[in-house]
């Protein structure tokens, strides 16, 4: 019959928060990897950086087109009005 020797209650402390240190490490490692190598985590992201670029362009172009109209009413009024014009003259020749 074999007999174990008793190792001290420090050492066994030590080595439980040895082995918990390694599996913690290990286990963020791992997940990051899984994040970085995610093909489908990769195309969300580039999704999500398309649409926020689409977002800005439309915002942005929106708002210069806000202030040219602001800037210059009586001049897109008359556009308006002989966009009118020219269309209610096209329709009354087709009837």
């Amino acid at each position: 019959m074999k007999s174990f020797k008793l190792r001290p209650k420090d050492e066994i402390i030590q080595d439980i928060e040895q082995n918990r240190d390694d599996i913690v490490y290990l286990a963020r490692r791992t997940r990051s990897t899984l994040i970085e190598q995610n093909p489908i985590l990769s195309i969300w992201r580039a999704g999500k950086e398309k649409l926020a670029t689409f977002k800005n362009r439309t915002t942005s172009k929106a708002i210069r087109t806000d202030i040219s109209i602001r800037n210059n009413v009586y001049r897109n009024v008359g556009i308006a009005l002989l966009g009118g014009v020219v269309s209610g003259l096209v329709l009354r020749r087709r009837h």
